[in-house]
Protein backbone atom coordinates (compact mmCIF):
# COMPACT_ATOMS: atom_id res chain seq x y z
CA UNK A 1 0.00 0.00 0.00
CA UNK A 2 1.22 3.49 -0.85
CA UNK A 3 0.04 6.71 0.85
CA UNK A 4 0.43 10.32 -0.22
CA UNK A 5 0.27 12.89 2.57
CA UNK A 6 -0.29 16.60 2.01
CA UNK A 7 0.33 19.22 4.69
CA UNK A 8 -1.47 22.54 4.44
CA UNK A 9 0.93 24.39 6.72
CA UNK A 10 4.69 24.33 6.73
CA UNK A 11 5.74 26.90 9.29
CA UNK A 12 7.98 26.24 12.25
CA UNK A 13 6.25 23.86 14.68
CA UNK A 14 3.31 23.31 12.34
CA UNK A 15 0.66 21.42 14.29
CA UNK A 16 -0.71 19.87 11.10
CA UNK A 17 2.74 18.63 10.14
CA UNK A 18 2.97 17.12 13.63
CA UNK A 19 -0.31 15.27 13.01
CA UNK A 20 1.07 13.90 9.74
CA UNK A 21 4.26 12.82 11.50
CA UNK A 22 2.13 10.54 13.69
CA UNK A 23 0.03 9.36 10.75
CA UNK A 24 3.13 8.54 8.72
CA UNK A 25 4.79 6.72 11.61
CA UNK A 26 1.67 4.61 12.10
CA UNK A 27 1.42 3.88 8.38
CA UNK A 28 4.98 2.57 8.40
CA UNK A 29 4.01 0.04 11.10
CA UNK A 30 1.43 -1.28 8.62
CA UNK A 31 4.12 -1.69 5.97
CA UNK A 32 2.76 1.24 3.97
CA UNK A 33 5.12 3.39 1.92
CA UNK A 34 4.67 7.12 2.43
CA UNK A 35 5.25 10.14 0.20
CA UNK A 36 4.71 13.67 1.58
CA UNK A 37 3.92 16.33 -1.03
CA UNK A 38 5.80 19.48 -0.08
CA UNK A 39 5.33 21.72 -3.13
CA UNK A 40 2.12 23.58 -2.22
CA UNK A 41 3.94 26.91 -2.18
CA UNK A 42 5.00 26.30 -5.78
CA UNK A 43 1.40 26.06 -7.02
CA UNK A 44 0.25 29.30 -8.62
CA UNK A 45 -3.31 30.67 -8.26
CA UNK A 46 -5.83 28.49 -10.08
CA UNK A 47 -6.41 29.43 -13.70
CA UNK A 48 -9.21 27.38 -15.32
CA UNK A 49 -7.90 28.08 -18.82
CA UNK A 50 -4.71 26.17 -17.92
CA UNK A 51 -6.32 23.02 -16.55
CA UNK A 52 -5.06 21.02 -19.54
CA UNK A 53 -1.66 22.71 -19.52
CA UNK A 54 -1.02 22.91 -15.80
CA UNK A 55 2.21 24.14 -14.14
CA UNK A 56 4.82 21.48 -13.18
CA UNK A 57 3.94 21.45 -9.46
CA UNK A 58 0.29 20.77 -10.33
CA UNK A 59 1.24 17.96 -12.69
CA UNK A 60 3.48 16.52 -9.98
CA UNK A 61 0.59 16.56 -7.49
CA UNK A 62 -1.77 14.92 -9.97
CA UNK A 63 0.75 12.16 -10.69
CA UNK A 64 1.41 11.51 -7.02
CA UNK A 65 -2.32 11.32 -6.24
CA UNK A 66 -2.77 8.85 -9.09
CA UNK A 67 0.06 6.68 -7.72
CA UNK A 68 -1.41 6.53 -4.20
CA UNK A 69 -3.77 3.95 -2.72
CA UNK A 70 -4.58 6.41 0.06
CA UNK A 71 -4.32 10.19 0.47
CA UNK A 72 -4.20 11.96 3.85
CA UNK A 73 -4.52 15.74 4.01
CA UNK A 74 -3.89 17.78 7.16
CA UNK A 75 -4.74 21.45 6.87
CA UNK A 76 -5.30 24.39 9.19
CA UNK A 77 -8.49 26.38 9.51
CA UNK A 78 -8.22 30.12 8.88
CA UNK A 79 -11.18 32.48 9.41
CA UNK A 80 -13.70 29.64 9.45
CA UNK A 81 -12.50 27.84 6.33
CA UNK A 82 -9.71 25.59 5.09
CA UNK A 83 -6.45 27.39 4.31
CA UNK A 84 -6.47 29.02 0.89
CA UNK A 85 -3.26 27.34 -0.24
CA UNK A 86 -4.81 23.90 0.13
CA UNK A 87 -8.09 24.91 -1.53
CA UNK A 88 -6.13 26.41 -4.42
CA UNK A 89 -4.21 23.15 -4.94
CA UNK A 90 -7.45 21.17 -4.90
CA UNK A 91 -9.03 23.59 -7.38
CA UNK A 92 -6.23 22.70 -9.81
CA UNK A 93 -7.48 19.09 -9.77
CA UNK A 94 -10.65 20.18 -11.62
CA UNK A 95 -11.03 18.29 -14.88
CA UNK A 96 -8.14 15.92 -14.19
CA UNK A 97 -10.11 13.12 -12.45
CA UNK A 98 -7.08 12.77 -10.15
CA UNK A 99 -9.24 12.19 -7.09
CA UNK A 100 -11.89 10.04 -8.78
CA UNK A 101 -12.76 7.24 -6.34
CA UNK A 102 -9.63 8.01 -4.27
CA UNK A 103 -9.68 6.94 -0.62
CA UNK A 104 -8.94 10.03 1.48
CA UNK A 105 -8.62 10.94 5.15
CA UNK A 106 -8.69 14.55 6.33
CA UNK A 107 -7.32 16.11 9.51
CA UNK A 108 -7.05 19.55 11.01
CA UNK A 109 -5.18 20.79 14.06
CA UNK A 110 -5.98 24.20 15.46
CA UNK A 111 -7.65 26.13 18.24
CA UNK A 112 -11.05 24.44 17.87
CA UNK A 113 -10.02 21.28 16.02
CA UNK A 114 -10.71 22.61 12.55
CA UNK A 115 -14.29 21.43 12.01
CA UNK A 116 -14.82 23.90 9.17
CA UNK A 117 -11.50 23.01 7.53
CA UNK A 118 -12.41 19.33 7.61
CA UNK A 119 -15.88 20.08 6.24
CA UNK A 120 -14.43 22.20 3.41
CA UNK A 121 -11.92 19.49 2.55
CA UNK A 122 -14.52 16.74 2.53
CA UNK A 123 -16.94 18.81 0.46
CA UNK A 124 -14.35 19.88 -2.12
CA UNK A 125 -12.86 16.41 -2.40
CA UNK A 126 -16.33 14.92 -2.73
CA UNK A 127 -17.02 17.17 -5.72
CA UNK A 128 -13.83 15.73 -7.22
CA UNK A 129 -15.21 12.23 -6.77
CA UNK A 130 -13.04 11.25 -3.82
CA UNK A 131 -14.32 9.16 -0.92
CA UNK A 132 -13.41 10.92 2.32
CA UNK A 133 -13.75 7.94 4.64
CA UNK A 134 -12.34 9.31 7.91
CA UNK A 135 -11.55 12.59 9.65
CA UNK A 136 -9.88 13.71 12.84
CA UNK A 137 -9.53 17.07 14.57
CA UNK A 138 -6.95 18.13 17.14
CA UNK A 139 -8.06 21.06 19.30
CA UNK A 140 -5.58 23.28 21.15
CA UNK A 141 -2.58 21.39 19.76
CA UNK A 142 -0.02 23.59 21.57
CA UNK A 143 -1.29 22.23 24.89
CA UNK A 144 -0.67 18.70 23.60
CA UNK A 145 2.82 19.26 22.21
CA UNK A 146 6.36 19.51 23.49
CA UNK A 147 8.73 22.43 22.96
CA UNK A 148 9.68 21.18 19.50
CA UNK A 149 6.04 21.00 18.39
CA UNK A 150 5.75 17.20 18.52
CA UNK A 151 2.39 15.96 19.79
CA UNK A 152 3.00 14.09 23.05
CA UNK A 153 -0.52 13.87 24.53
CA UNK A 154 -1.35 10.15 24.74
CA UNK A 155 -5.08 10.51 24.06
CA UNK A 156 -4.38 12.63 20.97
CA UNK A 157 -1.81 10.18 19.63
CA UNK A 158 -4.27 7.34 20.21
CA UNK A 159 -7.00 9.21 18.30
CA UNK A 160 -4.66 9.83 15.35
CA UNK A 161 -3.55 6.19 15.40
CA UNK A 162 -7.20 5.02 15.32
CA UNK A 163 -7.88 7.40 12.43
CA UNK A 164 -4.89 5.96 10.55
CA UNK A 165 -5.75 2.33 11.32
CA UNK A 166 -9.27 2.92 10.06
CA UNK A 167 -7.96 4.34 6.80
CA UNK A 168 -5.66 1.39 6.22
CA UNK A 169 -8.54 -1.00 6.89
CA UNK A 170 -10.91 0.80 4.53
CA UNK A 171 -8.45 0.81 1.63
CA UNK A 172 -8.66 -3.00 1.63
CA UNK A 173 -12.45 -3.20 1.95
CA UNK A 174 -14.97 -3.39 -0.92
CA UNK A 175 -16.15 -0.10 -2.39
CA UNK A 176 -19.63 -0.30 -0.75
CA UNK A 177 -17.91 -0.23 2.67
CA UNK A 178 -15.86 2.81 1.67
CA UNK A 179 -18.99 4.47 0.33
CA UNK A 180 -20.83 3.89 3.61
CA UNK A 181 -17.92 5.42 5.54
CA UNK A 182 -17.75 8.42 3.20
CA UNK A 183 -21.47 9.04 3.63
CA UNK A 184 -21.12 8.81 7.40
CA UNK A 185 -18.26 11.35 7.33
CA UNK A 186 -20.32 13.70 5.15
CA UNK A 187 -23.23 13.50 7.59
CA UNK A 188 -20.96 14.13 10.60
CA UNK A 189 -19.51 17.22 8.91
CA UNK A 190 -22.86 18.64 7.77
CA UNK A 191 -22.49 17.82 4.06
CA UNK A 192 -25.25 16.39 1.86
CA UNK A 193 -24.43 12.66 1.94
CA UNK A 194 -26.55 12.17 -1.17
CA UNK A 195 -23.73 13.70 -3.22
CA UNK A 196 -21.37 10.89 -2.18
CA UNK A 197 -21.52 8.31 -4.95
Amino acid sequence: MHCLTICGSWGLRSANAAVLDIVEGRLLTHGTTVDRFDQLTEISPFEPALVDDAPPAVEALRARIAAADLVVIAAPEYAGAVSGTVKNALDWMVGSASFSDAVVGVASAGTTGGHFARRDLAQTLGWHGALVVAHVGVAAPRTKSDGAGRIVDTATIDAIDRFTDGLVDLVTRPRPDRLDSARAVATELGIDAGRVQ
